[in-house]
């Protein structure tokens, strides 16, 4: 046997060693596991009205899931926010977990809908947030008041969390 390949032979015996002994570092594996995001909350709806004002507190709810590296996104709504016959307040939040373990609300919206019905479609307020957190963290919260811009004094008071699970 050569010098040469008594030294390449013991070469590769020195690196399957340290590989067996922790000396060479495995890829960093991503956090490919299923994860829940929801949407917990709460709104205090004004119906602004001629005699007497109506007041309705409503408990939001939701929730979406998120897998890395193929779903990243979430996408949660509470659309059954109602008071007075005539108001309807819906929070869209969508996000997505990014592949360092940090994650973003990245369209967060309010709405709120007044007409002759709950079920109108007659949008007269609209309120916007976003934000996002460092890996680890498992919660986001905003508040807020959004309000009828289009007539009277309509408006809901609101504050929110989203939570990873």
């Amino acid at each position: 046997m050569s010098l040469r390949t008594k030294i390449g032979t013991a070469g590769l015996g020195a690196l399957v060693l340290a590989g067996t002994m922790g000396g060479l570092a495995a890829p960093a594996s991503a956090d490919t596991l299923p994860h829940t995001f929801s949407l917990s909350g709460s709104t205090y709806i004004t119906d602004d009205e001629t005699f007497a004002d109506e007041h309705c507190t409503r408990t939001l709810s939701g929730s979406d899931g998120a897998q890395r590296p193929f779903d990243p996104g979430f996408n949660i709504s509470d659309t059954n926010n109602r008071c007075g016959g005539e108001i309807r307040v819906e929070f869209h939040v969508a996000g997505t977990y990014q592949e360092d373990g940090s994650w973003c609300v990245d369209s967060g919206r309010v709405l709120l809908y007044e007409g002759v019905s709950e079920g109108t479609n007659d949008l007269d307020g609209t309120q916007s947030f976003s934000g996002c957190v460092p890996a680890g963290t498992t919660t986001l919260s905003r508040s807020g008041t959004v309000r009828n811009t289009a007539e009277g004094g309509d408006k809901a008071s609101w504050n929110l969390t989203v939570s990873l699970y």
